[in-house]
């Protein structure tokens, strides 16, 4: 049995005790709502504030459709809001009354008709008459909505070098539901065609191969829940294909005859378990490529240059060059090379060529041109042109890019490697796959001359 004494004692400890314990609770749930604040301002980039934010549509938006509904979230002080809306940037700014919407204690204002084509700027301004420092002006944001047809349509008007090969494609009209395109080689025709026996609800259509040397006029009319809004009348003519010849031809690997370089006798030097066979170089494990000699083919003293690749590859590569002129820094990066990739850990295939002063993060040095990746059981050709002033890819005959040169130029490729199969980074896997052909010009290829290539297969 405890004394009187020792009783009072127990109940006051056990009292003292419960009093911490609430109180380290209720410290804990505050830091837990602190924490949760902070959390969510990290989240969304938000404090407490008076001004409204949270716009919709978010700044820079591009908006599909004339009707337009605007949001935003209340400051922590309004009793209402005052909204600016305008094509003129400098009113909204200011607050000018011509650029006033409208007054309104709510968050949103449904249903805005606004028009197609038009950049607009709006604002809203946090209002609470009792507050000294009311009103509160919002940030400027601005959105965009497209015209109310078709626009930027490719192959763009009266162009004349246009492969056999093209998608024609055109960016999405406001408050479009499908559109109607009408094409062909007789304008007339186009001209008065409805086209409604080619209803798209995609923003591009490929054609079978269209006829070389010849001329089409287009036609792309949008259709609207209410209405078809006729689209103008556009030409292009396909280039004709255009036999580049020989006389540029510095080097050709057919793997007819093994490795042999059929123009200039520049060989190649098969590595690891890389062999010829059947008329192709296979490259299928890691350690595999072929290797020619750089200071023979000697790639930086050409003017202008075209590679022609005829390539497969049935499995995803990872990070690999299937064609590389280059030199390598002491820390295993590339050095001033060019590389054509026909695969990549990033599902793309791509040509690209970099000067490269040093050795941190030569990669950025790079420019390129980039295509999807293509992982099939089929031969495809890769071309690459490089002038003093473009880089230009095509893939199977079709106009992949190009890509403005800047100070990067050939001169600055060293000539220590060349590889098939293999790229100029030492981390980087091997390629792996087959190799039909691979030639090397003196000369850029025009349009028409790929085309002549690409028609005439390996």
């Amino acid at each position: 049995m405890l004394d009187k004494d020792t009783k009072i004692v127990t109940i006051a400890l056990t009292l003292v005790i419960l009093i911490l314990g609430v109180l380290f609770v209720m410290d804990r749930s505050g830091s837990g709502d602190n924490e949760q604040d902070e959390t969510r301002d990290a989240v969304y980039g938000q404090t407490e504030s008076v001004d409204p934010y949270s716009g919709t549509p978010y700044d820079h938006a591009t908006v599909m459709t004339t009707t337009v509904d605007l949001n935003w979230r209340a400051g922590s002080l309004a009793t209402s809001h005052t909204v600016y809306l305008h094509q003129n940037e400098d009113w909204v700014t200011a607050g000018d009354p011509k650029a006033l919407l409208t007054e309104t204690q709510d968050t949103t204002v449904k249903a805005v008709e606004l028009a197609p084509g038009c950049t607009y700027y709006w604002r809203v301004d946090a209002v609470n008459p009792k507050e000294p420092n009311s009103p509160w002006a919002g940030d400027v944001w601005h959105f965009r909505i497209p015209p109310n047809q078709a626009f930027d349509l490719y192959p763009p008007e009266g162009a004349t070098d246009v492969g056999p090969h093209t998608k024609l494609t055109w960016k999405p009209a406001a408050n479009a539901v499908g559109y109607r395109l009408a094409w062909g080689t007789d304008a007339h025709t186009v001209a008065n065609n409805p086209g409604e026996e080619l209803t798209l609800s995609t923003t591009s259509y490929e054609p079978m191969a269209l006829n070389l040397g010849t001329t089409y006029t287009w036609r792309v009319d949008t259709v609207t829940p209410d209405s078809v809004i006729a689209g103008q009348l556009r030409c292009f003519t396909v280039v004709n294909a255009d036999d580049p010849g020989t006389d540029n031809l510095t080097h050709h690997y057919s793997f007819e005859s093994g490795t042999q370089d059929l123009v200039a006798g520049v060989d190649g030097v098969l590595v690891g378990d890389a062999n010829v066979v059947d008329g192709a170089l296979v490259c299928d494990g890691q350690g595999d490529w072929m290797e020619l000699d750089g200071a023979a083919i000697d790639i930086n003293s050409y003017a202008e240059l075209t590679l022609v690749l005829w390539a497969q590859e049935d499995v995803d590569n990872p990070y690999s060059g299937t064609v590389t002129f280059g030199s390598i820094w002491d820390n295993g990066t590339g050095k001033n090379y060019l590389m054509l990739a026909v695969g990549r850990g990033d599902d793309i295939n791509r040509i690209m060529i970099a000067n490269t002063p040093d050795n941190d993060g030569p990669w950025n040095d790079e420019i390129g041109v980039d295509s999807p990746e293509i992982v099939d059981s089929m031969m495809h050709q890769y071309v690459c042109t490089v002038t003093a002033k473009t880089l230009t890819y095509y893939v199977d005959g079709s106009l992949i890019g190009s890509v403005a040169m800047g100070d990067t130029s050939l001169a600055g490729i060293s000539n220590d490697y060349v590889y098939l199969g293999k790229g100029i980074y030492n981390e980087d896997p091997t390629w792996r796959g087959l190799i039909g052909s691979f030639s090397i010009y003196n000369k850029a290829f025009t349009y028409g001359e790929v085309v002549y290539t690409y028609d005439a297969g390996e």
